[in-house]
């Protein structure tokens, strides 16, 4: 009887760098992390299937995220929701569509470096863990992810901890700190335009000559900013978005940014006009101003600006004699096209004259349905308005549909309060 010679089987690492790519794509992150480790061959293979899925849509975040409270078996939780917490208040754009990769297990963490650290550009870090694990991290990010890195923002580090760069990474452009950092920057990070700092610390290293590209320069911490910006920073002409505590404004600031675009000011300007004996606070080329948790005792508004296209105020209730103040800032500023007020209501009927180009208009105050249409329909420059109703909540978008003259597209954002969102649907 003739005997039938056993065939050969097909191993996986017989087919080829795009049958396997195509096979890894179908799996889930911890088993495409365990292929990756696996052998040279496969790992090439889980490199194809992890750039496109992962590394250009996710932001991986390590350490004290909302996964910690539901750490599934590999130490991962998969976020297919938007990004509209931390990563959007961190990084602006990054939250704009993205997905994150949520990582709590400190083995899978280090593993997931070694694999695929080469292929990520967005990490977000809060560690609460001891200062050696911390450390160990850092190296890991340093040794796979200094070339791949674009964004880099450090949320929450172990008490005592630093954190110390070597490494360059020359392809980071968007740093976010909440510790001192005892590096130069112009070494390590070459190519930073955006510079986000959170902390106590009241000196920097010079900025102007380490760090050339800068664009954009967010502060949360006390400091004299004359210093930082005069004496360490010099002239810095690139300089086009900077926020920072109100009170640190001061006269002259316009000459050493002379192509600041964006001005965003967050807590108390009191006693500006007092300490620099100025009625207003000059600047030739801000396009947009912000004011942020501002409190309901101020001194006026003083600033004044040339060519201001979009102003928003966030603030608690202003006594009568403010708002007025407030009407003669906005009067002041014709040019305005996008205000945004979140504070107190909003007088609709005045702010018609005051504006001529308004085109978009959000506010936060509460208003019947009849003065919101009455501004809608007479206000032609109007594209879009964001606002809350009195007895929002029994109210539909055709109920608010059926009071305007021409055609808007409404949702209610949120939740069944609003605020509501118009669009107005051009012919």
């Amino acid at each position: 009887m003739e005997t039938m010679e056993p065939r050969e089987e097909t191993k996986l690492t017989d087919l080829d760098i795009d049958c396997l790519e195509r096979i890894c794509r179908y799996l889930p992150l911890e088993d495409l992390l365990n292929v990756a480790d696996s052998s040279k061959q496969l790992k090439k293979a889980a490199d194809l299937a992890f750039l496109p899925e992962y590394s250009r849509k996710y932001t991986v975040r390590i350490g004290y995220f909302s996964c910690n409270m539901n750490k599934c078996e590999y130490g991962f939780k998969i976020d297919y929701s938007l990004l509209f917490n931390v990563g959007c208040e961190h990084f602006g754009e990054m939250g704009s569509g993205e997905y994150t990769i949520e990582a709590t297990h400190l083995k899978r963490t280090y593993q997931t470096f070694r694999c695929f650290g080469h292929l990520i550009s967005k990490l977000e870090i809060g560690m609460k863990e001891t200062s050696i694990h911390f450390d160990r991290l850092m190296f890991y990010i340093k040794e796979y992810c200094a070339e791949s890195l674009t964004q880099l923002a450090f949320l929450i580090i172990p008490d005592g901890s630093m954190i110390r760069f070597v490494k360059p990474f020359p392809n980071i452009h968007t740093l976010y700190l909440t510790n001192v950092l005892n590096v130069s920057f112009g070494e390590i990070f070459p190519n930073l335009k955006h510079l986000k700092y959170i902390g106590t610390v009241t000196e920097f290293t010079s900025i102007e000559s380490e760090i050339p590209n800068l664009e954009h320069l967010e502060l949360y911490v006390g400091l004299d900013l004359e210093n930082v910006l005069l004496r360490k920073i010099g002239s810095s002409p690139k300089i086009r978005t900077l926020i920072v505590p109100g009170d640190a404004i001061y006269q002259g600031i316009n000459e050493i940014l002379p192509n600041l675009k964006v001005l965003r000011l967050h807590g108390s300007c009191l006693g500006l006009k007092v300490s620099f004996g100025v009625e207003k606070f000059h600047f030739a080329t801000v396009k947009r101003f912000e004011m942020c948790n501002y409190p309901s005792r101020f001194e006026g508004l003083p600033f004044s600006f040339d060519n201001l296209e979009e102003f928003i105020i966030e603030a608690r209730a202003l006594e009568s004699r403010h708002e007025e103040e407030l009407y003669d800032f906005i009067s002041e500023h014709p040019s305005i096209k996008k205000l945004g007020t979140w504070i107190f209501e909003v007088d609709l009927l005045r702010l018609m004259d005051m504006l001529p180009l308004l085109g978009e208009f959000d506010t936060r105050s509460d208003y019947s349905i009849h003065d919101v249409a009455r501004f809608m329909n007479v206000k032609e420059s109007l594209k879009k308005m964001t606002f809350y109703l009195i007895d929002g909540c029994d109210i539909d978008i055709p109920d608010i549909q059926a009071h305007l003259n021409d055609k808007w597209h409404g949702i209610k954002l949120r939740d069944q309060y609003g605020p509501f969102e118009f669009t107005r649907i051009l012919k």
